[in-house]
Order: C-alpha cells, then sequence, then structure tokens
C-alpha cells in the first residue's frame, strides 16, 4: 500500500519483471514539501513505508505553463510577436495554401475503387494458363489489383497509375484500341474476385496444378527435398514446419514427443519450452515442471531404463559438485537399521547413558539410529519378563589349586520352552523356517549345548530348522555365568533347565514336534552325563 495514496504500490506486471517500489524513507523533504506529510517518524508496524510510481512521478515533475497573456511593449511600428499571438488566439486551424493555374488530378479515384486481388508475379515457376479476358490491357499480363474501363476491359492499377502519372487523363486499350478516361473506371464485376483466385496455374518443377490463390504458399516436395542442409529456410518453409510441428504434437499420445520417419530409425523431436529464468530464480512449481521433463528424457533416452541412466549421471559428476549437492538434500547421512544398534549395546556392555554419548557422537558424523524409546521397545520384546538375574555361590579353583565358593553373578531365561517358542515364532513371521530331506515335515530340530570361553560359560540352543544353523546369528544363549563349567556347577546350576528339557519332547508347536539333541565338546557331555575320567577311557559318547 501507499503511504501517500493508499493504493496499491506495484502492479504484478512490474513486480514479475523485477521493480522494486520506492521507499519513503529517501525522499523525506520532497514529500514533506510537495504532500506536507512528515514520514521520518513513521513506525514499521503502522505506516506502509513504500510509494506508488504515481506519487513518485508528482514529487519531480513540474507543470511548464505558458503565460496566458502578452503584455504590452513599448514598440515603433508593426510588431510580428504581437501579431502572430493575436492570430494564435483567435483559435482555428491553419488555412491550405492554393496554387492558381494547377488543374486538380483526380489521384483518388483509382484508390477509391474496389479493385481485384493483388496477383503475385509468378511466370518464373508457374505456367499461366491465363483467359484473355483475365489479361491487362495494357502490359498483356494476368491483371493484379484489377480496374475495369468502360469497354468493359481489365488494367492493372499500377498500369494506370502509371499512365497517369505521364501527364495524361486518359488511358488507350491495347484489345480494342479505344481511348477512355482514367476518371471512368470502376470496380470489376463480382464474379472476378472469385473466378481469377481460381484461375489454374502449374509448377513447371513439379508438374503440380493449383489454384492461382495457392501459388505464393506452395512448396515443392522434390524441391524442398534437394535443397542442401546449411540452406538457410525461407519464412514460409519455417511457417509450414512451424505448423506441422504443432500438429503432430497436438495429435501425440503425451503431447511432448513426435516420431518422424526416415529411411532408417525414426527421429523422435520432444518439445521443450524455452526458459525465461534460471531455476534459481524460477518458481518452486516451475523447478518441480522441469524435472519431470527431465525424467520424461531421460526415460526416452534410456528406453524405458531410467535407473542405470541415472546412476551414470551422478557419476559423470565431479566429486566436490557431488559432495556439494549431497550436502543440500541430505542425502549424505547414515542411518543404523533398525535393531543393530541394540545389538552394539549388547556386544559392548554398554549402559543406557553410554548409548546416548555414543549415538550423540556418531551424529555428528551423519550416522543416526533409532530412538531410546524404539530402543527399549525392541528390549522389552525380546526379553518379555523371561529374564532371571542373580548372585548364586559357585565353585572357583584358585592360584595354589585348591577350590573356594564365591557369590557369582548368574543371568538366564526363565523359562526355556517359552524362549524356544518365542524363537520359532519369529522365524515363522519372517518365513525362514526350513526342511530338507534330513528332517521330517512334521518336526522341529533343537539342539542345546554350552561351552566355556572367555571366562564365562554359556547355555546355548540352536534351532535346526534354518540355513546354516551353527552360526553365531542363529545360536540364542540362555544362561551365563563367570564360572568353570565343573560337573558341580552344571548339576547345581543347570537343574531347572534339566526338568524343561524333559517336557520339551512332549510339547507341540503349530501341530509339530520337538526332537532335542545335545551337542558340544567332549569333555562338556561327559560332565553333563556325570562321567568322570572319560578323556582316557573311553573314545566317544552315545546317546539314545
Amino acid at each position: 500500500m501507499c503511504r501517500l495514496c493508499g493504493n496499491r504500490v506495484q502492479k504484478r506486471a512490474a513486480h514479475a519483471r523485477g521493480y522494486k517500489p520506492k521507499l519513503c524513507i529517501t525522499y523525506v523533504e520532497k514529500i514533506s514539501a510537495k504532500f506536507g506529510v512528515n514520514v521520518e517518524n513513521d513506525e514499521s508496524q503502522k505506516h506502509p513505508k513504500h510509494i506508488c510510481h504515481t506519487c513518485y512521478c508528482k514529487l519531480f515533475n513540474k507543470k511548464q505553463c505558458v503565460a496566458k497573456t502578452w503584455n504590452s511593449h513599448p514598440r515603433t511600428g508593426p510588431c510580428q510577436v504581437c501579431e502572430q499571438w493575436e492570430l494564435q488566439a483567435k483559435g482555428g486551424g491553419q488555412k491550405k495554401r492554393k496554387f492558381p493555374n494547377i488543374q486538380r488530378r483526380d489521384v483518388n479515384v483509382l484508390n477509391s475503387c474496389i479493385h481485384g486481388p493483388k496477383v503475385p508475379q509468378l511466370e518464373e515457376r508457374f505456367q499461366l494458363m491465363t483467359p484473355d479476358e483475365f489479361k491487362c490491357g495494357r502490359c498483356n499480363k494476368i491483371a493484379s489489383e484489377a480496374l475495369e474501363s468502360p469497354c468493359q476491359h481489365l488494367f492493372c492499377l499500377n498500369c494506370l497509375k502509371e499512365a497517369q502519372a505521364a501527364e495524361s487523363d486518359t488511358c488507350r486499350c491495347n484489345v480494342c484500341k479505344q481511348a477512355f478516361p482514367l476518371s471512368e473506371v470502376s470496380s470489376p464485376r463480382e464474379y472476378f474476385h472469385r473466378v481469377v483466385s481460381l484461375v489454374p496455374v502449374t509448377c513447371t518443377l513439379c508438374k503440380a496444378t493449383i489454384p492461382l490463390q495457392d501459388a505464393e504458399k506452395h512448396l515443392c516436395g522434390p524441391s524442398i527435398l534437394q535443397r542442401p542442409l546449411h540452406t538457410p529456410l525461407t519464412p514460409a518453409m519455417e511457417a509450414i514446419g512451424s505448423h506441422i510441428l504443432k500438429s503432430k504434437l497436438r495429435q501425440s499420445s503425451d503431447g511432448a514427443t513426435v516420431s518422424f520417419k526416415t529411411r532408417g530409425q525414426p527421429i523422435q523431436v520432444m518439445h521443450i519450452p524455452k526458459p525465461r529464468k534460471d531455476s534459481n530464480e524460477a518458481l518452486p512449481a516451475t523447478v518441480r515442471k522441469r524435472c519431470q521433463l527431465l525424467a520424461q528424457t531421460r526415460a526416452i533416452l534410456s528406453k524405458e531404463c531410467p535407473g542405470p541412466q541415472l546412476v551414470q549421471e551422478v557419476k559423470q559428476l565431479a566429486k566436490e559438485d557431488l559432495k556439494v549437492t549431497l550436502d543440500q538434500l541430505n542425502l549424505s547421512r547414515v542411518t543404523i537399521p533398525k535393531g543393530d544398534f541394540l545389538t552394539v549395546k549388547a556386544e559392548i556392555c554398554t549402559t543406557w547413558k553410554k548409548a546416548r554419548e555414543l549415538k550423540r557422537w556418531l551424529r555428528q558424523y551423519g550416522i543416526t539410529s533409532e530412538s531410546e524409546g524404539s530402543l527399549r521397545e525392541e528390549q522389552k520384546g525380546i526379553i518379555s519378563d523371561n529374564v532371571r538375574a542373580e548372585w548364586v555361590p559357585m565353585l572357583h579353583k584358585e592360584d595354589d589349586g585348591g577350590t573356594i565358593i564365591k557369590t557369582t553373578p548368574l543371568v538366564g531365561v526363565k523359562s526355556l520352552s517359552q524362549k524356544i517358542f518365542h524363537q520359532l515364532n519369529g522365524l515363522d513371521r519372517l518365513a525362514l523356517l526350513k526342511w530338507n530331506d534330513a528332517i521330517p515335515p512334521e518336526e522341529i530340530w533343537v539342539k542345546i549345548g554350552g561351552d566355556k570361553g572367555g571366562g564365562n560359560f554359556k547355555q546355548v540352543f540352536q534351532l535346526a530348522n534354518v540355513d546354516h544353523p551353527n552360526s553365531p546369528q542363529n545360536t540364542v544363549v540362555v544362561t551365563i555365568f563367570e564360572a568353570d563349567d565343573t560337573m558341580a556347577n552344571l548339576k547345581i546350576r543347570l537343574h531347572q533347565h534339566c526338568q524343561q528339557l524333559l517336557k520339551l519332547p512332549k510339547m507341540m508347536w503349530k501341530d509339530k514336534t520337538l526332537r532335542i539333541f545335545l551337542f558340544g565338546d567332549y569333555e562338556y557331555l561327559c560332565r553333563v552325563h556325570g562321567i568322570t575320567g572319560a578323556s582316557g577311557r573311553h573314545c566317544c559318547l552315545w546317546v539314545q
């Protein structure tokens, strides 16, 4: 809004062209002198800060008025200035000068008549089959802008003007040999306009016969095809090519691409509008349309396989340009997959506080992961109130070879069957359960075992109905404690699982029976079965 008149400061067209409105603070003194408005103490929240172009022009435009009266002044004799002032004060236009002894010519007689159509001179390219009644009575060519004489013969307008310019008021007809005054010419008969436009003419190049009205726009097929490609096109050829291209675009399915037949592969043409602004200044909607056009072009060039083509385009970029582009798109960030960060936390045995510090440190390098709430929900779903942790007395070896009982931390699942069924449900949901020739389709094979390593003993189970059942990814720990796997420790602390193992073969999972196997090294198997000194006495151990 204008500060002075209250109208709109700028029209949309001026804003689109980049014109900036004028600020009031720049012309404080002129506004005060011209309009009597003090804008120096204006508040930005109450007063508009711009002026419109009309008020801006009033600040600088000065009307220069001429004095309405001419003051008398002393003079001797007539004054040319006073006479001219009195003459102008009377008003009215100046009268035209008249020249005596010069006869008036009937110049407007020829132009006032309605003459026939203008016929171009086409004798070089076309063979005119013109009847004699359509020829000019003076130049013996087809009458162009024809006028009719009193003897009912046709004449060209230019021929009559030439006769008039020769200081002659009459013209002689070459057909009937009669002279007639130029003031008596008239418009041709009504049928002449229609008939002369349909006079057949024959092209000397392509031998095509066309009406006279289409002769000027006629383009010979052989002559166009024989033109050198570097020869500039005529305006008529430009217009025809533009019309053909627009017609093909209108008839195409997508309205953007057309194809032209050749003797070999067809030529495909795509309509790309000429940009008026670069993408930095264009509107977001315009930039999106350009992106769609680029995607459509990429699909055509790649034959509906734009993925590899886009990869090659990205590879062609310089590393610095690619880095800047990725920074602008925020695509250089790496997201840790769901569940992997919880695995890392469990592997490094860190607390939630340390895990938060690790997440903040990784975020500095563009590496993000799940929120702590999501991680806790995942952990809760895995544990599902089936974990027990306690301090229990266990046997430990001393340095002097003796043994001592110490309270030792022990962590394990409460229900072994619940953990096995939970694992089976997860694998079944992911469609990872498989049966081979060795495993019957109505059985689930479960392997129970243990091993000591790194100062800890781990009781685990593995499901054989998966790919790579012996891999660490398919091994689930059910009990862990920091003590040796002596017979006493195994017998006392694994008593609960032993009771559950006896019940597992009697359970069913989705109409399938469970078959239990025991695995581990030879020493572990001997201790589980209560065999002492087996290393030197038994070569193998078989349990049915």
